[in-house]
């Protein structure tokens, strides 16, 4: 995929779940304050995973 785009690496997330907590782990540090709206995916199905993958609150 990334030769195919032109880029130098690629990653595969075969799920949101997986892609969102990448996205907070990257973009953020440990002990971040997160502000989510309250119909959000990672809100209401990914439990404390952000705390616990990414250590932010």
């Amino acid at each position: 995929m990334a030769a195919l785009l032109g880029k130098e690496a690629a990653i595969y997330c075969p799920s949101g779940t997986m892609t969102n907590q990448i996205g907070l782990f990257v973009g953020t540090s440990r002990g971040d304050e997160v502000m989510l709206h309250e119909d959000a995916h990672v809100f209401n199905y990914e439990a404390g995973a952000p705390a616990l993958l990414s250590g932010v609150g």
